[in-house]
């Protein structure tokens, strides 16, 4: 399957990507950190077209024929979910992204839950970001004034002009060869990797829980407040702080990101992070 992965990678690197990062299976979370370029759906093609209309029309005719009827055969409700995949995928439009971005913007090359390639494209670094041509302008040192032109092109625009798509796996570039799998001839015992697995699980489902009800999460930080204040076995622990941070499941099952509860909470936060982009 690596083998499969490696080719995949190899095709996307075409488009121009500044790098790519392979993986059997990408942790829930994956794209912390990182900012998602928006793209335009591709035009359909004329046989595309004629494709998608060919199906309606039958999906139509079928609705027609059988409404009003309590049962439906098999055959025809199993027709008309083969229709609808269909449809859908060819309603499924790949984006087409701004040039630029991609040249600064990776993918991630993986297997989907049920085992298939699958590709997620336009994510850029924090470092990759192009740098505020104001700020170059507006440099009082005379070397820096003296290479703006030089400077908007090799930072603001470096990952357009870079040579060669960087292919990773686990964060390191890889040669011509993906490493194989793994096999020391020992597992970890099963217990302990189930217990860390569901713990995982676990605390998603308490994360979507609370974020669903705020009275519980209020009655929680006041807990932790009252705790941290009155606590006499530490001196550590204040009423006057407060902090946020995204705690990271190093273990987890490969189903953890796709599970309905990781979807309630990308959902969640998906608002949040589209006016945090504007700003």
């Amino acid at each position: 399957m690596t083998e499969k992965l490696k080719a995949e990678a190899e095709t996307v690197a075409a488009e121009g990507w500044k790098w790519i990062e392979v993986a059997l299976d990408l942790p829930y979370g994956y794209s912390q950190g990182l900012r998602s370029l928006s793209g335009d759906p591709a035009p359909m093609t004329d046989d595309e077209g004629a494709a998608h209309a060919k199906l309606l029309a039958e999906y139509r005719a079928l609705e027609e024929e059988y409404a009003g009827q309590d049962d439906i055969p098999e055959e025809i409700d199993a027709r008309l979910g083969v229709l609808e995949t269909e449809m859908e995928k060819i309603e499924t439009r790949p984006l087409i992204f701004d040039p630029l971005e991609i040249g600064r913007a990776g993918a991630f090359v993986t297997l989907d839950r049920y085992g298939a390639l699958a590709v997620y494209r336009g994510y850029v670094r924090p470092e990759d970001e192009p740098v505020d041509e104001t700020a170059v302008q507006d440099a009082t040192d005379p070397a820096e004034a003296g290479q703006g032109d030089d400077r908007d092109l090799t930072d603001g625009h470096a990952s357009a002009a870079h040579v060669g798509t960087i292919i990773m796996s686990g964060g390191q570039p890889i040669g011509a060869d993906l490493p194989e799998d793994e096999d020391d001839g020992g597992l970890k015992p099963l217990p302990e990797r189930l217990v860390m697995e569901l713990t995982a699980h676990r605390t998603l489902a308490l994360r979507e829980a609370i974020g669903r009800s705020p009275d519980v999460a209020l009655i929680l930080l006041l807990l932790k407040l009252v705790t941290d204040t009155f606590r006499t076995s530490s001196a550590s622990g204040s009423c006057l702080e407060a902090s946020v941070r995204h705690v990271y499941m190093p273990a987890q099952a490969s189903d953890l990101k796709d599970s309905v509860v990781a979807k309630l909470v990308d959902e969640r936060h998906a608002p949040e992070r589209s006016r945090g982009a504007r700003r």
